[in-house]
């Protein structure tokens, strides 16, 4: 199995054995509660934005953490491409996390990751063309479609 075909989920037990932490310590290190980190873990949902930045701030790459690339410590990594726009995959992923809560509407945890990539994918290509990277009339018609 390659690094990119490992899931998030996998890589959370990963990390999570790297940092030497119990579901409980790393919940903690993610401000979430231990339930949560046990569905993240369980492949049930996936973290949002806010959750893995107590990751990054352990020193683990969002970019191995999300895309399996690079490598698992950032401090390893300083020569990885692609590099992730930890900035902008944040706010895609606050994007989707609001208008799925906005609309009442869930997705699997597969289909979340599936549109949330599609959408940071389409901000990337935007910002690079020097329009809005993230056009919420856009986003929201996507997520309409994605069902």
């Amino acid at each position: 199995m390659t690094a990119r075909n490992v899931q998030i989920y996998e890589r959370l037990k990963e990390a999570r054995a790297h940092l030497g932490l119990t579901q409980a310590g790393m919940a903690a290190q993610m401000s979430v509660s231990l339930r949560a980190y046990q569905t993240y873990e369980a492949n049930e949902s996936q973290p949002k934005a806010a959750d893995v930045a107590g990751l990054a701030a352990a020193g683990i790459d969002l970019n191995w953490l999300l895309t399996g690339g690079c490598q698992m410590l950032r401090a390893s990594s300083t020569t990885c491409a692609p590099v992730v726009d930890e900035q902008l995959l944040a706010e895609t992923l606050r994007l989707v996390d609001d208008w799925l809560a906005a609309h009442r509407r869930t997705m699997t945890a597969a289909r979340k990751a599936e549109v949330s990539a599609s959408i940071y994918a389409m901000a990337l290509e935007d910002a690079a063309e020097g329009r809005t990277a993230l056009d919420a009339k856009r986003i929201a018609h996507i997520l309409k479609l994605a069902g």
